[in-house]
């Protein structure tokens, strides 16, 4: 059967619109807005079936999508936002705060470094990384760099200081010390801000320059009176000058009252001798220490003849004729003659007589 009816078959009456469905004739009917005795028109495009909203709230019998956020996440209407849009997805800040559902990115820095998100900075950037300074303080997690110091010499960070650069590298001074594994050149400020030590500019036999470094003494007017001694064996002690620079040198020095103190004595000595028997004219002076004879001399005082051997120990190295009745000798030694270390000084006559003087001057040192 069609559709659609004609209401007088017989006379052709009017044709009204419906829908035949398995033979049965279903009227279709035409929506008309308006009140009751106003006609607003016929529903179309131009002029919509009104929807009231329901003071506000509109329910949609959709499990999967709501407008007011119901449904579970799960089963939730998913949305794709375009790839090509020119427009923008606007994003409201709840109130200055945003929670991310995802584990591994917080805004607010939760989550464990080992799943945190992480994010590559572009190799082109034109901007600027910033990084807060923590209120004065910022802490690295690696031990090989650190702003306070940290990690040993052998795996700590280097730093390759710019060839072009036109600051100051400012050098903690270490507590007073600092070790330069190099050559260093220094300007000195005055002569006590520097130890180091001084090599002049110019060679031996070679014309001195214009400020050479010279060698000076320390003048003491008085001649007759030697400087004060120092208090220690190996002290440092002053070249004695007079007043105009000349060096003071002292003929036999040291020069000491006469003394039989082993190993600080000092001549003149005397000694008797009358036999054929050794006599230590000088004693040993005791260990590291020798006898340094400056003069000797021999009188024989006897009515006989005899022959004086002076002895550095048991060997001789000096031997005189002594006439009767009062031949002898005076013999100086210069430089000093030195006597094997720790050693005496020793006399013989050759034969018997009543008396022969012998008269040592000496010192003893190492």
């Amino acid at each position: 059967m069609a559709d659609n009816t004609t209401l007088s078959t017989g006379s052709g009456g009017d044709v009204i619109a419906s829908d035949d469905i398995t033979s049965v004739k279903y009227q279709r009917v035409k929506l008309t807005l308006g009140a009751d005795g106003v006609n607003d028109g016929d529903v179309a495009s131009g002029n919509p079936l009104p929807v009231s909203d329901a003071a506000g709230s509109l329910t949609v019998d959709n499990a999967v999508i709501s407008i007011v956020g119901g449904g579970t996440e799960a089963a939730a209407q998913r949305v794709t936002i375009a790839n090509d849009s020119t427009g923008l997805l606007s994003v409201d800040d709840n109130g200055s705060s945003l929670t991310v559902d995802n584990a591994t990115i917080s805004v607010v820095g939760g989550g464990t470094e080992a799943t945190a998100q992480r994010v590559t900075l572009a190799n082109d950037s034109t901007g600027l990384l910033s990084v807060d300074d923590n209120a004065g303080s910022l802490t690295i997690d690696n031990a090989a760099l650190s702003v306070t110091g940290g990690g040993v010499e052998a795996t700590a960070l280097r730093v390759t200081i710019a060839s072009d650069s036109t600051g100051v590298l400012s050098v903690d001074d270490n507590g007073g010390a600092l070790t330069v594994d190099g050559t260093v050149t220094a300007a000195q400020a005055t002569a006590s801000s520097l130890n180091a030590q001084i090599q002049g500019t110019t060679a031996r036999d070679a014309a001195v320059g214009a400020n050479p470094l010279l060698g000076g003494g320390r003048s003491h007017i008085a001649i007759g009176t030697a400087p004060s001694a120092v208090g220690t064996d190996g002290d440092l002690v002053d070249v004695w000058c007079d007043d105009v620079g000349r060096q003071v040198v002292v003929n036999g020095a040291p020069s000491r009252v006469a003394g039989d103190t082993a190993g600080t004595a000092q001549g003149p000595k005397t000694t008797t001798l009358t036999g054929v028997t050794t006599v230590a004219l000088v004693a040993t002076p005791g260990a590291s220490k020798s006898i340094y004879v400056t003069s000797l001399s021999a009188s024989n005082t006897s009515a006989t003849l005899s022959r004086l051997d002076v002895m550095d120990g048991s060997t001789i190295r000096h031997s005189m004729a002594l006439a009767a009745s009062g031949g002898g000798f005076v013999q100086a030694f210069d430089p000093p003659w030195k006597i094997t270390a720790n050693t005496a000084l020793n006399g013989i006559l050759g034969v018997t007589v009543t008396d022969v003087r012998v008269n040592v001057h000496y010192f003893e040192a190492a």
